[in-house]
Protein backbone atom coordinates (compact mmCIF):
# COMPACT_ATOMS: atom_id res chain seq x y z
CA UNK A 1 0.00 0.00 0.00
CA UNK A 2 1.67 3.05 -1.09
CA UNK A 3 1.52 6.44 0.72
CA UNK A 4 -1.89 8.14 0.21
CA UNK A 5 -3.39 4.94 -1.51
CA UNK A 6 -6.19 4.27 0.51
CA UNK A 7 -9.33 1.49 0.23
CA UNK A 8 -12.86 1.07 1.02
CA UNK A 9 -14.49 -1.96 2.28
CA UNK A 10 -18.01 -2.57 2.92
CA UNK A 11 -18.77 -3.74 6.12
CA UNK A 12 -22.11 -4.46 8.65
CA UNK A 13 -22.39 -1.92 10.93
CA UNK A 14 -23.64 -3.75 15.02
CA UNK A 15 -26.78 -2.92 15.91
CA UNK A 16 -27.95 0.12 17.52
CA UNK A 17 -28.00 -1.43 20.88
CA UNK A 18 -24.21 -2.27 20.83
CA UNK A 19 -23.62 1.23 19.23
CA UNK A 20 -25.79 2.80 21.98
CA UNK A 21 -23.79 0.92 24.72
CA UNK A 22 -20.22 1.97 23.09
CA UNK A 23 -21.55 5.27 23.25
CA UNK A 24 -22.18 4.99 27.09
CA UNK A 25 -19.26 3.36 27.53
CA UNK A 26 -17.34 6.59 26.69
CA UNK A 27 -19.11 8.45 28.83
CA UNK A 28 -18.24 6.47 32.24
CA UNK A 29 -14.85 4.95 31.03
CA UNK A 30 -13.81 6.88 28.01
CA UNK A 31 -10.28 8.82 28.37
CA UNK A 32 -10.48 11.98 27.60
CA UNK A 33 -7.67 13.54 25.70
CA UNK A 34 -6.30 16.79 26.40
CA UNK A 35 -4.23 18.94 24.34
CA UNK A 36 -3.04 20.90 26.97
CA UNK A 37 -1.04 17.84 27.78
CA UNK A 38 -0.24 16.64 24.94
CA UNK A 39 1.42 19.51 23.20
CA UNK A 40 -1.83 20.55 21.19
CA UNK A 41 -2.10 16.91 18.93
CA UNK A 42 -5.20 15.66 19.82
CA UNK A 43 -8.97 16.33 21.63
CA UNK A 44 -11.77 14.00 22.24
CA UNK A 45 -11.88 10.21 24.31
CA UNK A 46 -11.00 7.23 23.50
CA UNK A 47 -11.42 3.33 24.92
CA UNK A 48 -8.92 0.88 24.09
CA UNK A 49 -8.97 -2.85 23.77
CA UNK A 50 -9.92 -3.51 27.28
CA UNK A 51 -12.26 -1.39 27.68
CA UNK A 52 -14.41 -2.07 24.68
CA UNK A 53 -17.41 -4.37 24.98
CA UNK A 54 -16.33 -8.33 24.44
CA UNK A 55 -19.62 -8.37 22.33
CA UNK A 56 -18.27 -5.23 20.08
CA UNK A 57 -14.81 -6.91 19.96
CA UNK A 58 -16.32 -10.00 18.60
CA UNK A 59 -17.98 -8.51 15.92
CA UNK A 60 -14.61 -7.56 14.35
CA UNK A 61 -12.32 -9.28 15.20
CA UNK A 62 -12.92 -12.21 13.07
CA UNK A 63 -11.42 -14.14 9.40
CA UNK A 64 -13.95 -12.74 7.69
CA UNK A 65 -12.66 -9.05 8.32
CA UNK A 66 -9.11 -10.35 8.33
CA UNK A 67 -10.02 -11.71 5.08
CA UNK A 68 -11.46 -8.48 3.68
CA UNK A 69 -8.52 -5.95 4.45
CA UNK A 70 -5.70 -8.65 3.39
CA UNK A 71 -7.70 -8.98 -0.19
CA UNK A 72 -7.74 -4.91 -0.21
CA UNK A 73 -4.21 -3.98 0.97
CA UNK A 74 -2.70 -7.16 -1.63
CA UNK A 75 -0.79 -9.13 1.09
CA UNK A 76 -2.19 -11.40 4.33
CA UNK A 77 -2.59 -9.54 7.43
CA UNK A 78 -3.91 -10.13 11.09
CA UNK A 79 -4.71 -8.36 14.24
CA UNK A 80 -1.97 -7.34 16.80
CA UNK A 81 -2.07 -10.18 19.51
CA UNK A 82 -4.31 -10.18 22.88
CA UNK A 83 -1.24 -8.32 24.87
CA UNK A 84 -1.97 -4.79 22.88
CA UNK A 85 -4.14 -2.53 24.06
CA UNK A 86 -4.58 -1.11 20.76
CA UNK A 87 -5.24 -4.46 19.37
CA UNK A 88 -9.14 -2.37 18.31
CA UNK A 89 -9.72 0.84 19.77
CA UNK A 90 -12.56 3.28 19.29
CA UNK A 91 -12.34 7.17 19.38
CA UNK A 92 -15.48 9.56 20.09
CA UNK A 93 -15.62 13.13 18.78
CA UNK A 94 -18.36 14.70 20.18
CA UNK A 95 -16.97 18.28 21.80
CA UNK A 96 -16.71 21.07 20.11
CA UNK A 97 -12.91 21.48 18.46
CA UNK A 98 -12.43 17.47 19.12
CA UNK A 99 -9.30 16.61 16.75
CA UNK A 100 -6.18 15.18 15.86
CA UNK A 101 -3.59 16.81 14.15
CA UNK A 102 -1.30 15.59 11.25
CA UNK A 103 0.62 12.51 12.35
CA UNK A 104 2.06 8.94 11.02
CA UNK A 105 0.87 6.00 12.34
CA UNK A 106 3.46 4.21 14.88
CA UNK A 107 4.31 0.75 13.68
CA UNK A 108 6.81 -1.07 15.76
CA UNK A 109 7.27 -3.93 13.88
CA UNK A 110 9.05 -5.71 10.88
CA UNK A 111 6.24 -5.41 8.29
CA UNK A 112 3.26 -3.24 7.30
CA UNK A 113 0.89 -2.25 9.70
CA UNK A 114 -2.62 -1.00 8.05
CA UNK A 115 -5.40 1.23 9.80
CA UNK A 116 -8.62 0.31 9.43
CA UNK A 117 -11.25 3.38 10.32
CA UNK A 118 -15.19 2.24 10.37
CA UNK A 119 -17.36 5.29 11.24
CA UNK A 120 -20.66 3.33 13.36
CA UNK A 121 -22.08 7.06 14.49
CA UNK A 122 -21.95 10.15 12.38
CA UNK A 123 -24.60 13.19 12.67
CA UNK A 124 -25.59 14.80 10.03
CA UNK A 125 -23.76 18.31 10.62
CA UNK A 126 -20.33 16.51 11.67
CA UNK A 127 -17.41 18.53 10.63
CA UNK A 128 -14.95 15.50 12.66
CA UNK A 129 -13.44 14.32 8.80
CA UNK A 130 -10.70 11.76 7.97
CA UNK A 131 -8.17 14.32 5.74
CA UNK A 132 -4.81 12.93 4.04
CA UNK A 133 -1.82 15.03 2.96
CA UNK A 134 0.89 14.97 0.40
CA UNK A 135 3.95 15.60 1.81
CA UNK A 136 5.81 16.29 -1.80
CA UNK A 137 3.35 18.22 -3.04
CA UNK A 138 1.22 20.05 0.08
CA UNK A 139 -1.74 18.86 -1.52
CA UNK A 140 -5.11 18.34 1.23
CA UNK A 141 -7.92 16.21 0.50
CA UNK A 142 -10.73 15.55 2.95
CA UNK A 143 -11.78 11.35 2.68
CA UNK A 144 -15.52 11.25 3.03
CA UNK A 145 -15.67 7.58 4.89
CA UNK A 146 -19.86 6.53 4.72
CA UNK A 147 -21.26 4.62 7.62
CA UNK A 148 -21.50 0.85 5.94
CA UNK A 149 -17.87 1.52 4.62
CA UNK A 150 -14.03 1.37 6.28
CA UNK A 151 -10.89 3.33 5.00
CA UNK A 152 -7.99 1.16 4.78
CA UNK A 153 -4.88 2.50 4.65
CA UNK A 154 -1.13 2.32 5.33
CA UNK A 155 -0.66 4.63 8.60
CA UNK A 156 2.67 4.48 8.89
CA UNK A 157 3.53 6.11 5.98
CA UNK A 158 -0.02 8.50 5.05
CA UNK A 159 0.38 11.69 6.74
CA UNK A 160 -3.06 12.02 8.40
CA UNK A 161 -5.64 14.16 10.35
CA UNK A 162 -9.25 14.47 11.93
CA UNK A 163 -10.46 18.22 11.41
CA UNK A 164 -11.89 19.65 14.21
CA UNK A 165 -15.18 19.14 15.45
CA UNK A 166 -18.31 21.29 15.92
CA UNK A 167 -20.84 22.03 19.13
CA UNK A 168 -23.26 19.31 19.12
CA UNK A 169 -22.35 16.52 17.20
CA UNK A 170 -21.00 13.37 17.03
CA UNK A 171 -18.68 11.01 15.01
CA UNK A 172 -17.56 8.06 16.83
CA UNK A 173 -15.74 5.36 15.03
CA UNK A 174 -14.10 1.78 15.60
CA UNK A 175 -9.91 1.66 14.78
CA UNK A 176 -8.07 -1.74 14.07
CA UNK A 177 -4.31 -1.77 13.02
CA UNK A 178 -3.44 -4.39 10.67
CA UNK A 179 -0.04 -6.08 10.26
CA UNK A 180 1.73 -8.31 7.54
CA UNK A 181 4.65 -9.57 10.30
CA UNK A 182 3.89 -8.32 14.26
CA UNK A 183 7.46 -9.60 15.02
CA UNK A 184 9.42 -6.73 16.46
CA UNK A 185 12.96 -5.70 16.49
CA UNK A 186 14.50 -4.83 20.19
CA UNK A 187 14.26 -0.94 18.55
CA UNK A 188 10.89 -1.36 17.66
CA UNK A 189 10.25 -3.03 21.06
CA UNK A 190 11.77 -0.21 23.09
CA UNK A 191 10.26 2.20 20.85
CA UNK A 192 6.74 0.69 22.13
CA UNK A 193 7.03 0.78 25.43
CA UNK A 194 8.49 4.32 24.87
CA UNK A 195 4.83 5.16 23.29
CA UNK A 196 3.36 3.38 26.43
CA UNK A 197 4.62 5.38 28.77
CA UNK A 198 4.11 8.48 26.95
CA UNK A 199 0.58 7.92 25.78
CA UNK A 200 0.07 7.67 29.82
CA UNK A 201 1.61 11.22 31.07
CA UNK A 202 0.69 13.14 27.42
CA UNK A 203 -2.75 11.66 26.59
CA UNK A 204 -2.60 11.21 22.83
Amino acid sequence: CEPNKYYFINYNLPNNYFIQSLKKQFDINGIKLNPDKNFNNTQGKKLNYNQLPKKLIDFYLNDNLTNLVSKAVGEKVNYAPKNEKYRIFSRIYDSKNDFIDWHYDNNFTKGNRYTLVIPILVTYNNSSNFMIKDKKTGDEKIIDIPLGKGIIYNGSITYHKITPQTKNNIRMVIIIPFYSNYKMSLFGYLRKNVRDITNNFLTL
